[in-house]
C-alpha cells in the first residue's frame, strides 16, 4: 500500500537512500551522492505532502516524490505537451525489495494521482547511465523528449514524458 511519508519515517528513508547511493556508485552511476538527495530534500518533500512510500515487512521498501515542480532546465526540452505536468522525482526501491513490482506500483500510483489532480501529463528524468531506471521508465509508456544538464560536472539527464489518456 502506498502512503504519504511522515517525518518519523525520515531516518528509515535515509537508510534506503544510503543503500541506493552505494549501489548506484558501485555501478558507476553518479546520479545520487552524499550531496544529493539530502535529508533536507526529503524533509521538505514530507512537509509538502509530496513524498510517498511503500512499506514491506515493516520496513520502507520504496519511495517517490511526486509534485508539479519542473526544474528550470526542463524549459529547454521539446515536450510534446505544454500543459502543466505532475513530475516524478527521487524514486528508489530498496535493493532488498527489488523484483517485487514496487517500482511499477509507484508508476501506476503516479499516473492515478496525476489524473485525480487534473494533470494530463507525467514527466520525469534520470541520469544518462541509469540503465535500470531508463528501462523502467520506457516500459511504463514514457517517451524520451530530450536531455538536460543540472550541474557542469555531471553528464546528461534524459527527460521523459507520458501523455495520459483522457477519460
Amino acid at each position: 500500500m502506498i502512503q504519504p511519508a511522515q517525518i518519523d519515517d525520515l531516518k528509515d528513508i535515509m537508510a534506503l537512500v544510503t543503500e541506493t547511493i552505494a549501489e548506484m556508485q558501485a555501478e558507476g552511476n553518479q546520479q545520487w551522492s552524499e550531496d544529493y538527495p539530502t535529508e533536507t530534500d526529503f524533509a521538505s518533500d514530507i512537509a509538502q505532502n509530496a513524498l510517498y512510500l511503500i512499506k514491506k515487512e515493516r520496513q520502507i521498501a520504496a519511495i517517490m516524490c511526486l509534485n508539479d515542480e519542473e526544474a528550470p532546465e526542463y524549459q529547454t526540452v521539446a515536450w510534446q505537451s505544454q500543459k502543466p505536468a505532475l513530475v516524478i522525482h527521487r524514486m528508489a526501491v530498496s535493493p532488498r525489495f527489488r523484483r517485487q513490482g514496487l517500482a511499477q506500483e509507484l508508476f501506476v500510483f503516479a499516473e492515478n494521482e496525476a489524473k485525480k489532480r487534473g494533470f494530463d501529463v507525467l514527466k520525469t528524468d534520470t541520469y544518462h547511465c541509469n540503465d535500470k531506471m531508463k528501462h523502467l521508465i520506457l516500459r511504463q509508456g514514457f517517451v524520451k523528449r530530450g536531455e538536460v544538464y543540472f550541474l557542469p560536472e555531471l553528464a546528461a539527464f534524459y527527460c521523459y514524458e507520458k501523455i495520459l489518456a483522457s477519460k
